[in-house]
């Protein structure tokens, strides 16, 4: 009977086709001093070729609310920072998905409810 098993899990690994799954690597929370500058690391590995048009957002989520605000965008091939939230003109991309599999920004002079 195991021996059944196993040849039907082999045959359905065979039928049935792999994902394409990226491992993502970043902080869940990040600390900085007021004035200071911080960077949101993000890089990923994946088994596969990854195209240009890969994605990657960040949000922020202020303490004590539900909502959370986009601040960063990276898509096909471009970065898109936050013109008009709370970190605007003080978003910087800092990675480049492709070579160095990263998709980091910084941001300059947090203040303190931050």
């Amino acid at each position: 009977m195991l021996l059944f098993l196993t040849l039907v899990s082999v045959a359905l690994v065979a039928i049935v086709p792999q994902s394409q799954a990226i491992v993502i690597y970043t902080g869940w929370e990040r600390h900085a001093l007021v004035g200071s500058e911080i960077r949101l690391s993000c890089s990923f590995f994946s088994w596969r070729w990854t195209s240009e048009d890969v994605t990657f957002s960040w949000s922020y989520r202020p303490d004590g609310t539900r909502d959370s605000i986009s601040i960063f965008h990276y898509t096909g091939g471009l970065p898109y920072l936050d013109n008009k939230g709370p970190f605007r003109d003080r978003l910087e991309f800092v990675g480049n998905p492709l070579p160095t599999f990263g998709c980091s920004c910084s941001i300059n002079c947090p203040s303190r409810p931050e």
